[in-house]
């Protein structure tokens, strides 16, 4: 009899604290390993996942700010101690005119064709107000192809006009 007090109390008592642990109810698991045996209730404690207590975002959590690094809330619009406010999400990337892969909305150049992107300016000023596509061609220096609103070849760096 003095060994369910000196060993099979203690025994459920860490398989309690260990589902504790684990993000469960301790008290369950407790009288799991009361009831049954503290093997029982070891095993189930080993055979059930963790879980993961993530924190909500509300007024009461704090970030850091970006711009002074220092606590503010949340669901501030400005900082209260550099009143700095939240940055501007980035602006949704454009598709090239000519490979049609797609980049950042002030891509000057096309990091996958190295095709020049037509400017908001030339747009705005253009009479038709439709831009026509560049039109393909091969580089004298590489052979490869290229179009023609690229000022020089990604390949070889030629800068002479393109050949049909």
């Amino acid at each position: 009899m003095i060994w369910i007090v000196t060993l099979w109390l203690p025994l459920c008592a860490l398989v309690g604290w260990l589902a504790g642990q684990k993000g469960r109810s301790g008290a369950g698991f407790f009288f799991l390993a009361l009831f049954l045996s503290p093997l029982v209730g070891l095993l189930a404690v080993i055979a059930v996942p963790r879980i993961e207590q993530r924190a909500r975002a509300n007024g009461r959590d704090f970030i850091l700010c970006h711009s002074c690094n220092r606590p503010r809330r949340v669901d501030a619009y400005a900082c209260p101690h550099c009143g700095s406010v939240k940055p501007a999400p980035p602006a949704a990337p454009k598709k090239c005119p000519l490979c049609a892969e797609m980049i950042q909305a002030e891509a000057l150049k096309c990091r996958y064709c190295g095709a020049d992107q037509p400017d908001s300016a030339a747009r705005a000023s253009s009479t038709t107000g439709i831009l026509q596509p560049p039109t393909m061609g091969y580089c004298p220096g590489c052979r490869k192809p290229r179009a023609s609103n690229v000022g020089k070849c990604v390949y070889c760096g030629d800068a002479t006009e393109v050949t049909p």
